[in-house]
């Protein structure tokens, strides 16, 4: 298990780092900003907290971020703005340190929002029935899991407002390719960070998988790190794509399957056609060597197409939301409320964020 901490007793550096991620500069660009008064590797130690800055160099610092130098010294949250990933070979590709003290500060805020607005902590989720083998009973564990949580047999409007639903605080970033997605825990609270620039079907698989990994998590004990990410794929595609509806629209095994019905169905469930394909393997409707040849012509051949990609709407609004509410209750002081949403609400005042 991977972790990524956060000190939050380092007021000064915790600020100065949060400043720069808010603003998306690297270290390098905040020194061009400053004048040239400081250095990358100076730069560094102020955001680790292993020396402090002089008056002038804290002069630019403040001059470049234009913030004033009461920021360096608020409060902060007393959460302890620690995330750590149980998802090992997921956050070997979440990039760098900035991006996950980003995905820190997020989920810090969103606790402390919750915890200021009174709102209970999340209902344990539904971990299935203890000694099931869930590889070789995926479509039963998904069965189950949709019946707990209150769906239905088809498909799932938003895997997103699902997570969101069941308390897991969302946060879809902005991250490069090589990362899709990671789930861990902020304090109590169960997190999710998902990269918002993949294509909305492989976003939706994504949220699936993870929420797949929290639910079965000590399902996986007697296998191998290995073979979670292929374990958690199986289970999201039984989730998102129930067995006995995949069946009924796709009919019994065959030789081979349309691009067109392949398209038909990617549509409908909000997902991929190879995660399509890689259903039919799973439940036996196709051979896995057809299944490569269908593979293959689909990637040369197919591309998402804009109409699928609009049925499902996957942005999280929760934290906007409560803001929201809070702002028009007068339930928090008004300065709180726009320092929580500094960075991450930035239309918080206009009324159409809403529609």
């Amino acid at each position: 298990m991977l972790h990524a901490q956060f000190n939050p007793g380092r007021t000064y550096a915790v600020r100065l780092r949060q400043a720069r991620m808010r603003r998306g500069w690297a270290l390098h660009e905040l020194v061009a900003r400053s004048g040239g008064k400081v250095s990358i590797m100076a730069l560094s130690k102020y955001e680790h907290a292993i020396m402090a800055p002089s008056e002038e160099v804290f002069e630019s610092l403040c001059k470049a971020l234009e913030l004033p130098p009461e920021f360096f010294s608020k409060e902060l949250s007393r959460h302890d703005y620690t995330a750590f990933y149980s998802s090992p070979l997921a956050i070997v590709h979440f990039g760098t340190a900035e991006q996950r003290y980003a995905a820190e500060e997020y989920f810090a805020r969103h606790a402390e929002l919750d915890d200021l607005m009174g709102m209970p902590e999340a209902k344990p989720l539904w971990k299935g029935v203890e000694g099931v083998n869930v590889y070789s009973r995926t479509d039963d564990c998904a069965d189950e899991a949709r019946q707990a949580i209150g769906l239905g047999k088809g498909p799932i409007d938003s895997m997103v407002a699902l997570l969101e639903r069941l308390g897991i605080l969302v946060w879809l970033y902005d991250a490069p390719e090589t990362f899709e997605g990671s789930a861990g825990t902020c304090g109590p609270r169960l997190v999710v960070v998902l990269n918002k620039s993949l294509p909305r079907g492989t976003l939706r698989m994504r949220a699936a998988m993870e929420l797949a990994h929290i639910v079965w998590e000590k399902g996986f004990a007697e296998f191998s790190l290995k073979e979670w990410p292929s374990l958690c794929g199986k289970l999201a595609r039984s989730l998102l794509m129930p067995g006995e509806d995949f069946r009924e629209m796709l009919g019994a095994r065959r030789r081979h399957v349309a691009m067109q019905e392949i398209r038909a169905l990617a549509g409908y469930y909000g997902v991929t056609g190879e995660a399509v394909i890689a259903r039919a393997v799973d439940l036996e409707c196709l051979a896995e060597s057809t299944a490569m040849r269908m593979r293959l012509a689909w990637i040369k051949s197919v591309k998402e197409s804009d109409e699928m990609e609009s049925l499902y709407a996957e942005e999280p609004r929760r934290f906007e939301l409560l803001l929201r509410r809070a702002m028009a209750e007068k339930l928090i002081p008004e300065e709180k409320i726009l320092e929580l949403a500094e960075g991450l609400v930035p239309k918080l005042n206009e009324q159409e964020v809403l529609k």
